[in-house]
C-alpha cells in the first residue's frame, strides 16, 4: 500500500503504472513499441506484436508477447547486438535457441523444425476426460463423418464446463493442430446452449487428443519456401440450416502455417 500520510477522502494520482491496474497493459505496449521503433524497427501491418528491421541484405524479426519474445534473424553476431541494445532498457534472460514459446515446443532435427503442443494437449485431455484408470474406447478420427444433429438431445447441464472446453481446444487448433479445426468449429457452434451429444462429441476429440498429443508440423529445411494453398468446401451438409462450410490450408517450407474452418455465411443453392 501506499507508506504516506494522506487523510480519508483524499485522491492519490499513481504517477506509473503498475501490475494489475488497468493501464498498465497499454502502458507496456505503449514503452515497448517506442523502444522497438527507436532501435529502427518496423512494425508488422498483420500483426503488431511482430517487429522487422533490415541491416544490410539482412532481416531481424522480433516477436513480442507481454515480456515474452522471440527473435529471428540468419546472423547470430546480428542477434546478439540486437539484444544487447533491448538489454540496455529492459534486462533480458536469453534462454538460447527457443525450445518452448506460449505452450508450443519446438523440436530443432536434421531435417527441420517440428513444432508441437504436446505438454498443453496432454493437460486439456487429463482435465476433461474422466480420471481414474486407462481410457475405455479411443477416437481415430476428431469427429464423426455425418454432420447429423439428434435434435431431441437434452441440454447439457455444465455449460461453462463445455465452453471451457471449446477455448482449451481452440487454442490448440490455431497454433499447432490443423487436423482437428473442423471439429472444433463445429463444437464452438454450440456453446450458447450446447445439448448432451455436443459434449459426447467434445469428449471423442479428447480421446482423439490423447491418442495424438505428439502430433504437429514439420517444416523441413530441403522443403520448397513457395506458399501452397489448398482450399475447399462442402455443400449444404448442416441439416439444420443447409449452409456450406469452406476451408482452407497454407503450406509453407512443407509445413502448415494457416488454415481456417468456417461455416458459410451464404446458403448455397446450386453446385454450379
Amino acid at each position: 500500500g501506499y507508506p504516506g500520510k494522506f487523510a480519508p477522502g483524499d485522491v492519490l494520482k499513481l504517477v506509473g503504472a503498475m501490475y494489475g491496474t488497468k493501464q498498465a497493459p497499454r502502458e507496456w505496449n505503449l514503452a515497448v513499441h517506442k523502444l522497438m521503433t527507436s532501435l529502427g524497427y518496423g512494425q508488422a501491418q498483420s500483426d503488431s506484436c511482430v517487429y522487422v528491421k533490415v541491416v544490410g541484405k539482412t532481416r531481424i524479426v522480433v516477436v513480442l508477447y507481454v515480456d515474452d519474445g522471440l527473435i529471428l534473424c540468419s546472423d547470430k553476431e546480428l542477434i546478439a547486438s540486437e539484444l544487447d541494445a533491448i538489454n540496455k532498457v529492459y534486462k533480458l534472460k536469453r534462454l538460447g535457441r527457443v525450445s518452448t514459446f506460449l505452450s508450443i515446443q519446438a523440436v530443432h532435427t536434421e531435417k527441420g523444425i517440428f513444432i508441437h503442443q504436446k505438454k498443453y494437449v496432454v493437460s486439456i485431455c487429463e482435465r476433461f476426460l474422466t480420471s481414474g484408470g486407462p481410457l475405455r474406447s479411443t477416437a481415430a478420427t476428431p469427429m464423426e463423418s455425418s454432420s447429423t444433429k439428434d435434435a431431441s438431445s437434452p441440454l447439457y447441464e455444465d455449460v461453462a464446463q463445455y465452453q471451457s472446453a471449446v477455448g482449451a481446444l481452440q487454442y490448440a487448433a490455431q497454433l499447432t493442430r490443423p487436423d482437428i479445426a473442423a471439429a472444433v468449429r463445429a463444437l464452438a457452434q454450440a456453446v450458447a446452449a450446447p445439448t448432451l451429444e455436443d459434449w459426447i462429441a467434445a469428449k471423442r476429440l479428447f480421446r482423439y487428443l490423447s491418442q495424438t498429443a505428439d502430433f504437429g508440423i514439420m517444416f523441413a529445411f530441403d522443403a520448397s519456401m513457395e506458399i501452397v494453398a489448398y482450399s475447399d468446401a462442402s455443400w449444404a451438409d448442416d441439416q439444420e440450416n443447409r449452409r456450406s462450410v469452406g476451408a482452407f490450408a497454407m503450406l509453407l517450407a512443407g509445413g502448415a502455417v494457416s488454415w481456417r474452418s468456417k461455416q458459410q455465411s451464404l446458403i448455397a443453392t446450386s453446385t454450379t
